[in-house]
C-alpha cells in the first residue's frame, strides 16, 4: 500500500506502491530513463518512482534530452536469454545533434508515440470486447440450454463438443535461432519472447500466428499479422485440426502459463509442461 509506484522488469512495469519518499524524483519536464537489465525494455518515466533490484534508472548529461537519449536506445537491446544485459546496453552508441535538434526529434517521435498510445487504447477495448465475447461463447457457455449441456473434466459443456489438449487443438511450432547479425535489417519481423526483437531478409520461419514465449518472458502472447521468423526463445502457435488462427489467440488468453514455468535463473516452458492443458 501507498502512493510511490514501485517498477519491476514486467510488461507492466509497476509492481506496487510504498509510503514514503520515491528512490528517484522525476516529472514530465525532467523525464528519467530506465532499463531493465533481464528483459530489455527501455521506458521514459515522467512521475517520481521506486525501483527493484535489476531496474536502473538513468539521467542523461547536460546537453543531452532524456527523451532523445529514450528514442536513441529503446529496442535497441534485444533479449537473446535471460540474463543481465546491461553490459551489452553499455556498448551502444548514440549520434547526438545540438540540443535544440534533439528536442525538435523528440517532439515529432513523442508526438507520435502520443497517437499510437490512443491507438492502442482503442485497440485495447475492441480486445476486451472481444475477449468478453468470447468467455461468453466458448468458457460460460452463456445462453446455452442446461438441457443442451453435458458433464465433462472441465465441467458443463456444449452437448457434442470434446474436451482436448492444447497441443491437440493447434500447432506449437518450437522457434529457430537467429544472429543478431542476421536480424538488423529486412522485411520479416523476427519475434523473440517479449516481442518484435527485430527484422531479417531471411526466409520466414511461420505465416500469421500467435507468438507464445517459451524462455524468459513465459506465457507472454503476441500477434504476428504476417508471415514472420519465431526465434527459439518461443513458440508460433499456429491453426490446428480444430481451432482457427483467431480461436487460438483467445483460448492462450485464457490460460495461466505461470503454472508450468520451469527453471529459476533461467525461466522455460516447454510444450511438455502444458500441451495436456485441457479447453473445451
Amino acid at each position: 500500500d501507498g502512493t510511490v509506484p514501485v517498477l519491476d522488469q514486467s510488461a507492466d512495469s509497476v509492481f506496487g506502491y510504498h509510503e514514503g519518499a520515491p528512490g528517484i524524483t522525476a516529472s514530465a519536464d525532467s523525464p528519467v530513463v530506465t532499463f531493465s537489465n533481464h528483459r530489455c525494455y527501455v521506458r521514459l518515466i515522467r512521475y517520481p518512482f521506486s525501483v527493484i533490484q535489476n531496474v536502473i534508472p538513468m539521467r542523461p548529461r547536460e546537453g543531452i534530452d532524456a527523451r532523445f537519449f529514450y528514442y536513441s536506445v529503446v529496442g535497441r537491446t534485444p533479449v537473446t536469454e535471460y540474463k543481465g544485459h546491461w553490459p551489452e546496453f553499455l556498448l551502444l552508441s548514440v549520434n547526438v545533434p545540438p540540443i535544440d535538434e534533439q528536442r525538435r526529434i523528440a517532439g515529432v517521435l513523442g508526438a507520435l508515440d502520443d497517437k499510437i498510445a490512443l491507438n492502442r487504447k482503442m485497440n485495447q477495448t475492441l480486445e476486451e470486447t472481444a475477449q468478453a465475447i468470447f468467455k461468453s461463447w466458448f468458457i460460460d457457455f452463456d445462453g446455452v440450454d442446461a438441457s443442451e449441456l453435458a458433464d465433462s473434466e472441465l465441467g458443463p459443456i456444449p452437448k457434442g463438443w470434446e474436451v482436448v489438449g492444447l497441443k491437440e487443438a493447434a500447432e506449437f511450432r518450437s522457434g529457430k535461432t537467429i544472429k543478431r547479425s542476421e536480424r538488423g535489417s529486412g522485411g520479416t519481423p523476427v519475434f523473440g519472447a517479449n516481442g518484435i526483437i527485430g527484422r531479417t531478409a531471411k526466409s520466414p520461419t511461420a505465416e500469421p500466428c500467435t507468438v507464445l514465449g517459451k524462455i524468459g518472458s513465459c506465457g507472454a502472447l503476441h500477434r504476428a499479422w504476417s508471415a514472420c521468423w519465431v526465434s527459439n526463445n518461443a513458440f508460433a502457435v499456429l491453426p490446428g485440426r480444430l481451432i482457427g488462427r483467431e480461436l487460438v489467440w483467445h483460448y492462450l488468453s485464457f490460460v495461466d502459463f505461470n503454472q508450468y514455468i520451469g527453471g529459476s535463473a533461467n525461466p522455460y516452458m516447454p510444450l511438455k509442461n502444458f500441451g495436456h492443458h485441457s479447453i473445451p
